[in-house]
């Protein structure tokens, strides 16, 4: 049962309509960047920087902080991460993730605060838990 509720939690995290608010300062309620992860695919051209003898997840997190950053390829053969500028050409590469930078819906935030109060019957430590979920989702299925 348990599952079943963190799922729909999740589901509701996802959908951008849902947060929590009692969150420190420093965490958004609504992630500002998220990705969108494709398998097997590579981004040609716009790269900002290589980084070399990475993981999929710190390249993630490396284009996620970067504001110049708009996309990004991991080649899973050698560990390589390239932060890209712009969003080229899909193009089919055996090994490849890429991930595309998606900003937040204008007014996404201020709608997560107001709806917060529907679910006061969680405590923070749930809803923390399925932030770090949805956060993680992309990965999942690697």
């Amino acid at each position: 049962m348990r599952k079943i509720f963190k799922a729909m939690m999740l589901g509701l995290l996802v959908s951008g309509l849902w947060a929590s608010p009692q969150v420190g300062a420093a965490q958004d309620l609504i992630p500002t960047k998220r990705l969108i992860l494709s398998e097997n695919t590579d981004l040609p051209g716009g790269d900002i920087a290589s980084i070399f003898d990475t993981t999929l997840e710190a390249c993630e997190r490396a284009c996620l902080s970067n504001k110049s950053c708009l996309a990004f390829t991991f080649n899973t053969k050698n560990g390589s991460c390239f932060p890209k500028s712009s969003v080229g050409e899909a193009a089919a590469y055996q090994g490849a993730y890429s991930g595309v930078v998606l900003t937040a819906a204008k007014g996404a935030e201020a709608l997560a605060k107001l709806r917060r109060p529907e679910l006061a019957f969680l405590p923070d430590y749930e809803i923390d838990s399925v932030r770090e979920q949805a956060s993680g989702l992309a990965n999942m299925h690697v």
